[in-house]
């Protein structure tokens, strides 16, 4: 369950800096 959260944390922290970066 822990390996599951690991993968959504990292691709949610990639949309973040995608967003982010969009912005700038």
């Amino acid at each position: 369950m822990k390996k599951y959260g690991t993968i959504f944390w990292t691709i949610l922290s990639l949309i973040v800096t995608i967003a982010c970066a969009d912005d700038n």
